[in-house]
């Protein structure tokens, strides 16, 4: 398939965009009106609420990012992916859905730092180990790219209803649901599966990245 390792690499890449989104939705969140009456934030507990709120993500971004690698050794790059954006897509919900209990809103701040803490570890790895060596360095800046892309985007709030909140919050499960299911088809890493003795299959996943034969000898 012609583009293989391009297609693969955007898809991957998602897990830059909603590590970007869910870092930046929550600046504007934390001052929309409605999202303090609809907790009860008061001016009292309000710099202990958005400190909490902000430092659950990157908690939960360290402990996804420790954990993730040992999951990716043993079963491969693409499940490590499909479960961290799993875990993602969860703790997405779980924002969307937490009114008016503020402790589920936390929880799931960190359960959605545990996806896309995790996926910034995989998704540089699955590149750097499927990517075309000359293109490599390229593809590898579309990681970075999404990641800013991810942050513009969460400032486009939408300010029309009392929802708004809730609707900045839930948009972040899209490209989510589009990185789980796109990942899918996707090859494995070919590193991984030589260290697996999968020979067979590493040469089949490079021919298939490098648009070529099994046997062409380059």
């Amino acid at each position: 398939m012609a583009y293989l390792s391009e297609i693969a690499t955007t898809i991957a890449c998602m897990g830059g965009f909603l590590f970007g989104y869910d870092t930046g939705v929550i600046s504007g969140v934390l001052v929309m009106p409605t999202f303090a009456s609809t907790f009860g934030i008061t001016a009292e507990k309000a710099a202990d609420v958005k400190g909490n709120v902000v430092a659950l993500l990157q908690v939960g971004c360290a402990v996804g990012a420790l954990l993730i690698n040992f999951i990716a050794d043993i079963f491969g790059r693409k499940k490590a992916i499909m479960l961290s954006t799993f875990i993602f897509i969860v703790g997405g919900i779980m924002q969307a859905v937490s009114a008016p209990y503020l402790s589920l809103l936390i929880a799931g701040r960190f359960i959605a730092g545990v996806g896309v803490g995790a996926n910034s570890m995989l998704v540089p790895m699955y590149i750097a180990e499927i990517a075309p060596r000359k293109l490599r360095g390229r593809l590898g800046t579309l990681w970075q790219f999404l990641i800013v892309s991810g942050i513009m985007v969460s400032y486009w709030t939408i300010e029309t209803s009392d929802k708004q909140w809730q609707l900045a919050l839930g948009l972040q499960i899209v490209p989510g649901v589009i990185l789980f299911f796109g990942i899918i088809p996707m090859p494995e890493s070919i590193r991984w599966l030589a260290s697996k003795g999968r020979f067979d299959d590493a040469r089949k996943t490079m021919a298939a990245l490098r648009n070529l034969p099994e046997d062409d000898p380059t």
